[in-house]
């Protein structure tokens, strides 16, 4: 029994020896840290702040890292809703949807999208409809004396509100558009004012 207990106590010094001296290792460590011999605190200050100033070019590296890979995914999320976008315009823009808009929405289409590629669906539409309309003026949204109602609606959308008037000549109508009027006689445009 006094074995036993020599044994455990043999191995209890042991350990503490192992100790002492990974201790003692780490002192030494500390203390040959920069100047191979005793400990140095202004070496040791020094290399801390070449410590840190390496820590900081590293997260200054890691951060440009990740500020770079966001902004590439930006950029794949705005080209994938840009191609989205310009999807649902080219759907919109498909002769049998501009088909089934009114006259006057086609017209305010014309406007909007004349650089667009599907310029030539809008206007063949017009065409197949029996729409009178200028394309220059649609294309500069711009209206001139003698132009069409198509033309107003192209450069200026929907108006405010519109007063009509029919009488033995033809209808009249006056397009308001925040401070500016402008007047058609049966479908043509014959005065504005500002």
């Amino acid at each position: 029994m006094w074995r036993g207990n020599l044994l455990r106590e043999k191995k209890k010094m042991r350990l503490a020896l192992i100790a002492l001296l990974i201790s003692l290792h780490n002192i030494s460590a500390a203390e040959d840290y920069f100047t191979g011999g005793g400990y140095d605190p202004v070496a040791a200050e020094k290399a801390e702040k070449e410590a840190q100033a390496k820590q900081a070019i590293i997260d200054e590296k890691a951060e440009k890292i990740e500020r770079k890979k966001a902004a590439t995914e930006k950029q794949r999320r705005d080209k994938i809703a840009s191609d989205k976008k310009a999807e649902k315009l080219r759907q919109q823009l498909l002769p049998q949807n501009l088909a089934a808009l009114k006259e006057h929405e086609i017209c305010i289409k014309a406007g909007k999208y004349s650089s667009h590629e599907s310029f030539s669906n809008i206007t063949a539409d017009l065409k197949r409809r029996g729409t009178k309309y200028d394309e220059s003026s649609i294309r500069n949204k711009q209206i001139k004396i003698n132009g069409y109602e198509c033309d107003v609606f192209a450069a200026f959308g929907l108006p405010k509100r519109y007063n009509r008037t029919v009488n033995a000549r033809g209808t009249s109508i006056q397009f308001v558009y925040n401070g500016t009027y402008i007047y058609t006689d049966n479908g043509r445009i014959t005065s504005w004012s500002d």
